[in-house]
């Protein structure tokens, strides 16, 4: 997609969530291979929306055709509300001619810093209560990242090759002195 076509998407989107495009900040970024349309920001006092449309070629070997993907994140601290935006995300979804895939993450921390080993049984411990076997994992200097299939999680994702239902990750952060777990189904959505 164009970046024409996506800004357009992207404002019919809005309509779903009654929120205008000049109160929410957008940011796009692009490649021969890649374009990035983010807007994000506050829906009201207790509701953050973030719509990330993003459009990719995938590498010749895959013998696929350029792809759309549309992320819709609400967060909100109004528990009884999450309900009625959950619906306003399928509908606007549809609307788009996707599919709602809605996605949950789980969010704790322990007080310090883990080295790899005690951060490495954790993951193994939470894949053990998933049942769940590893897909793929990225391990850089500050975080650690995998997907992973669960017979317990309905729903997969195909992201180019490879289908997965969960996502975990954990990251030190050396402001608070703690170390951060996501679980998130089937990915994480939100930042780490």
């Amino acid at each position: 997609m164009e970046f024409t076509d996506m800004e357009k998407k992207r404002d019919h989107l809005l309509t779903f969530f009654d929120v205008k495009k000049e109160n929410l900040n957008s940011t796009k970024e692009s490649n021969e291979k890649y374009r990035i349309l983010i807007t994000e920001g506050k829906i009201n006092s207790d509701t953050f929306l973030q719509i990330v449309l993003q459009t990719v070629v995938l590498p010749e070997k895959f013998e696929k055709a350029p792809q759309t993907y549309l992320l819709i994140n609400i967060s909100s601290r109004d528990y009884e509300n999450c309900g009625a935006l959950e619906g306003l995300v399928k509908k606007a979804m549809a609307a788009c001619g996707g599919e709602s895939k809605i996605t949950t993450c789980i969010t704790g921390s322990i007080n310090g810093k883990l080295d790899d080993g005690k951060q490495d049984k954790i993951i193994e411990k939470i894949l053990m209560e998933l049942k769940a076997k590893e897909v793929e994992k990225v391990h850089d200097e500050y975080t650690k990242s995998m997907i992973a299939n669960s017979p317990l999680i309905e729903g997969d994702i195909e992201i180019v090759d490879k289908s997965f239902n969960v996502n975990i990750a954990t990251r030190y952060n050396f402001e608070d002195d703690k170390t951060y777990f996501w679980v998130g189904t089937p990915v994480i959505s939100s930042d780490y």
